[in-house]
């Protein structure tokens, strides 16, 4: 029952969501309260990460260089970034080391070793995945951590990666990187209200609205002093230069 090899990363959304990634290449949904999983393959490699956007949908990162951006609602990936962050510089993929999502929110944020930070949105409707922005970093990217307000993600960065120490990058310097995010990635009226019909056990299942109604939740005030979406969604432009911190 569960895993078949080592769990390497874990992300929790909601009272009882949780998703868990492991060197055996899986990814699995597990419905906490029910002690119930969902597994999900798609990744030819150990995946050594993974983030929740929503209480449904999710992302994992891979030593094949891949991102996955999932549904429970679908076994296979709904879209996949090959090769995420290039080449890396110590030859084959470089290895996705660390993710992470603003809580209800359609951004993936990504690690490597490949000098960037990289933000994806993904679209479930689309069934997309697509680089929007990047922030520059020296080193490898160890973990990512999203504030509680949304409005920054903190990057651990370090010489080597975090679970071996098979490459050495020695300009890097170890480190913690903050990078302010815009108010156009911070909650979602729309995805604040399935996850409060989850919460209610007003939806059907894992949290799938039986009508199909998207739930804009038009007027919705509860952004957390964050704000929905800016007007143009521009996150390229408001994006700002980490600051490093020994």
């Amino acid at each position: 029952f569960g895993h078949q090899e080592g769990i390497t990363a874990l992300d929790a959304l909601g009272d009882s969501t949780l998703v868990s990634a492991s060197e055996d290449r899986s990814v699995r949904l597990w419905k906490v309260a029910e002690e119930t999983h969902l597994p999900f393959f798609g990744h030819s490699a150990p995946v050594d990460a993974v983030a929740m956007l929503s209480t449904s949908t999710f992302v994992s990162g891979s030593q094949d260089g891949s991102i996955c951006f999932w549904s429970e609602k679908r076994k296979r990936p709904l879209a996949v970034a090959a090769n995420a962050h290039g080449v890396s510089p110590f030859g084959g993929p470089s290895w996705v080391s660390a993710l992470a999502a603003p809580p209800l929110s359609d951004l993936a944020i990504s690690g490597s070793c490949d000098g960037h930070i990289r933000f994806w949105h993904c679209n479930e409707a689309a069934r997309s995945i697509k680089q929007v922005a990047s922030v520059p970093v020296t080193g490898f990217v160890n973990g990512l951590a999203i504030s509680a307000s949304s409005k920054f993600v903190a990057a651990a960065v370090g010489q080597e990666h975090r679970l071996g120490r098979w490459f050495r990058s020695r300009e890097a310097r170890n480190a913690l990187c903050i990078v302010p995010l815009p108010a156009s990635v911070h909650r979602k009226p729309h995805l604040l209200a399935a996850h409060r019909k989850a919460r209610d056990g007003t939806a059907n299942g894992f949290g799938h609205d039986d009508d199909g109604d998207d739930d804009d939740d038009e007027g919705d005030d509860d952004d957390d002093g964050g704000g929905c979406a800016d007007s143009d969604g521009d996150l390229v432009l408001l994006l700002y230069d980490f600051v490093a911190v020994a």
